[in-house]
């Protein structure tokens, strides 16, 4: 017998967002968007790439929208499927 297991967490905010030509730099280290908020907020630019690190070698699913001014949604997605033996 199959065990299948998803797991999905969708995180959403109303914040700042982000404007959509960042978002293709947004999982490399170091990148940062630069506006007049963001340069007052200190930080290494780093969450977002640990994150899709970890997600990769969970072989997860991570993706991110954004709009600036509105705010952004987070959706990771894990998928299982394993054999089940019973005792």
């Amino acid at each position: 017998m199959l065990i299948y297991a998803k797991y999905r967490f969708v995180i959403t905010d109303n914040g700042i967002g982000m404007k959509k030509e960042y978002l293709e730099h947004i999982f490399e280290p170091f990148s940062r968007q630069e506006n007049s908020v963001t340069n007052r907020v200190q930080g290494t630019g780093l969450r977002m790439a640990i994150t899709k690190n970890i997600v990769d070698m969970m072989s997860g699913i991570i993706q991110i929208e954004s709009e600036e001014g509105i705010g952004s949604t987070s959706e990771v997605i894990f998928e299982d499927c394993a054999p089940h033996s019973r005792y």
